[in-house]
């Protein structure tokens, strides 16, 4: 797939780790009708005729609703930095969606607004703690798929994935009232990479 302009979006390939999957594709785009164009493109592509795929999540980029407006330059930063990302050369990918519990004395929806700011106050004061370690982006796909968010993170280090993961587990915002339907961990595919993968065994296996 070329290289698209900054500001009409960015894409990630990957190598699905685990028997979920062989290929992965992150895909930001402005509209829907440019992942339907780039979902056409694979589909008539060479790669594409032998692919069968397996999952999809269809989601928008948004900046968490209990942040509050920015109040800084730094602060309208971090907001386009995660509206219009530039999707990480880092070395590992974990996806997974998300959804808020609505069960009988631990509903997400019905508690104030405060009291679910204080409990993602809680989840970003661990997601701090690993700045420049790992990269997250939050997508909203309530009203486009099955699930209600998808997580991205990027990091060089696999296990600083696994630590932050199991730390915000302990968060109430996760513990009570969170659903986490499926993982998938993957590496980036770099251009010998993709040579590694699509080449065939030296003993000329078809």
């Amino acid at each position: 797939m070329e290289e698209v302009e900054p500001d009409q979006g960015s894409h990630y390939w990957f190598r699905v780790n685990g028997f979920k999957g062989d290929l992965g594709l992150m895909v930001l785009r402005p509209s829907l009708m440019d992942l339907t164009a780039v979902e056409a493109l694979i589909a008539k592509s060479a790669l594409g005729t032998i692919l069968q795929p397996s999952r999809s999540f269809v989601s928008v980029t948004e900046v968490g609703t209990y942040t509050g407006k920015p109040k800084t330059d730094r602060g309208w930063a971090y907001v386009n930095a995660h509206l219009k990302p530039q999707l990480p050369a880092m070395n590992c990918i974990c996806f997974y969606p998300m959804n808020k519990r609505r069960w009988p004395g631990a509903n997400w929806y019905e508690l104030p607004y405060a009291k679910r700011q204080e409990e993602m106050h809680e989840h970003g004061t661990i997601g701090r703690q690993y700045a420049g370690k790992i990269k997250q982006y939050i997508t909203g796909a309530i009203g486009f798929d099955d699930d209600e968010w998808g997580v991205t993170l990027f990091a060089d280090d696999p296990l600083e994935i696994k630590k932050l993961v199991t730390e915000m587990r302990y968060a109430a915002a996760s513990a009570v009232y969170g659903d986490f339907p499926y993982f998938i961990i993957g590496t980036r595919l770099t251009e010998n990479a993709w040579a590694n993968l699509l080449a065939l065994d030296e003993g000329g296996a078809e």
